[in-house]
């Protein structure tokens, strides 16, 4: 089993038909596959800022306030994501009071950032699949895949595109082999892809709608990677984790997702798509 996970394209195989799955079924199924993700990426966002600081303890109950925000959110509505966001930082600030001030200082900055890095952005993909505008179960596979795909066509045709004809590094302090040509081809595969899947999705979405998600995905994409190197980077580890054995964890085979969501879902509702209505999602 772990020879079948090490290899990368049956890791990528077997991941892709899953989510479109998960992403088909909605409801349940959907928030339970982003809560497990929020849980992972979390725990290992708090053992990267708190190392040596955040207790065992402590990680689980910031990873599962993380991993109960998509939840509540498909259950009680946006207002349960402030109730839930400051209950958390209430009990870590609680925690932090009883221990040394730096040590307790550290906790309360790692557990707030990481409600903010993981909770909302894994919150906000629970808007995206179960908006009521998705009147199928085909529409709301293909918003996420809409989205996600086009995270993956940046990531791929970056990669592709950075190894034959990179020659000037994007940001060298913080992923050398990220390249600026590169980037400038990933960005123009989601533009590319998302110009081609946005057909699959309601008439609303038109083809400028398109062409500025594609942009939007492809630059919040890099930037989430990025993000995550300067994490990894600061606290000098090579990967979040190890849930993919050879493949890093949940926060490295993800990290693109965590700024292209919120940054999406924002512009479908300022482009006036999304009718969210801020009540329950998930039997919609």
């Amino acid at each position: 089993m772990k020879r079948l996970l090490n290899n990368r394209p049956l890791l990528f195989f077997w991941g892709i038909p899953l989510i479109v799955l998960v992403s088909w079924f909605g409801g349940w199924w959907f928030t339970a596959f982003i809560s497990l993700l929020s849980l992972g990426a979390a725990a290992e966002t708090m053992r990267l800022l708190g190392r040596g600081k955040a207790t065992s303890s402590e990680i689980i109950l910031v990873s599962v306030l993380c991993a109960a925000l998509p939840w509540a959110i498909a259950w009680f509505g946006v207002i349960s994501l402030l109730w839930l966001f400051i209950a958390g930082v209430i009990l870590t600030g609680l925690l932090g009071i009883v221990r040394q001030p730096e040590d307790g200082f550290s906790l309360l900055i790692a557990s707030t950032f990481t409600m903010m890095y993981i909770g909302l952005p894994f919150t906000s993909v629970i808007l995206l699949r179960h908006d009521p505008i998705w009147t199928t179960h085909f529409q709301g596979a293909a918003i996420i895949v809409f989205v996600w795909g086009a995270v993956w066509a940046t990531d791929t045709f970056a990669y592709l595109a950075g190894r034959k004809f990179g020659k000037h590094a994007l940001s060298p302090q913080l992923s050398p082999k990220k390249t600026i040509e590169g980037t400038v081809a990933g960005i123009f595969m989601a533009i590319v892809w998302t110009s081609l899947v946005g057909y699959a999705l309601p008439d609303t979405i038109g083809w400028m709608d398109r062409i500025s998600l594609g942009i939007i995905i492809g630059v919040m994409a890099v930037i989430g990677d990025l993000v995550e190197s300067m994490l990894k980077r600061a606290v000098n580890v090579k990967d979040s984790g190890s849930v993919f054995f050879g493949h890093g964890g949940v926060l490295d085979r993800f990290d693109s997702l965590l700024f292209v969501q919120p940054a999406a879902y924002l512009y479908l509702v300022a482009a006036d798509v999304l009718s969210t209505n801020c009540h329950q999602l998930l039997f919609q």
